[in-house]
């Protein structure tokens, strides 16, 4: 039998004892739908080639460590993004302009830039977060 008092996940998803928690719940909650609604969907005959993809993740690895890297350096957060996104901007550029002279593809770089961007949209939402919830913890 289960215990009365325990109250299950959906409950405490749903409270609004701890709003806080709830809306950064929320927040992972939209922004992993679309995620999972176009993995299983191929609308039309859209799809992202394998390409575009290693392009996407390239961004995002070199955005991650730059950003940390400049962070350490610099401490000034938006330094860090600025520069981060920079970097995988010049690193998708070089690596299409000499390691892929032959057939240069401006979708590259564009994929490499949208992951850069999705870092740096990451990176100021979580700042957000945290600064709202200092300011509410501090009232």
């Amino acid at each position: 039998m289960r215990n009365p008092r325990k109250k299950s996940f959906f409950f405490n998803f749903f409270s609004m004892s701890n709003k806080g928690e709830n809306m950064k719940h929320i927040i992972l909650l939209f922004l992993l739908i679309p995620t999972l609604a176009f993995s299983q969907l191929e609308i039309g005959s859209y799809s992202i080639p394998e390409d575009k993809m290693y392009h996407y993740f390239a961004g995002v690895a070199i955005t991650s460590i730059s950003h940390d890297l400049i962070w350490e350096k610099t401490k000034s957060k938006e330094k860090a993004i600025i520069y981060s996104m920079a970097t995988a901007l010049v690193v998708s550029t070089l690596k299409e302009v000499f390691v892929d002279y032959r057939k240069f593809d401006g979708d590259d770089i564009a994929a490499g830039m949208a992951g850069a961007i999705t870092v740096g949209f990451t990176i100021e939402l979580d700042d957000l977060i945290r600064k709202l919830s200092k300011k509410k913890s501090t009232k």
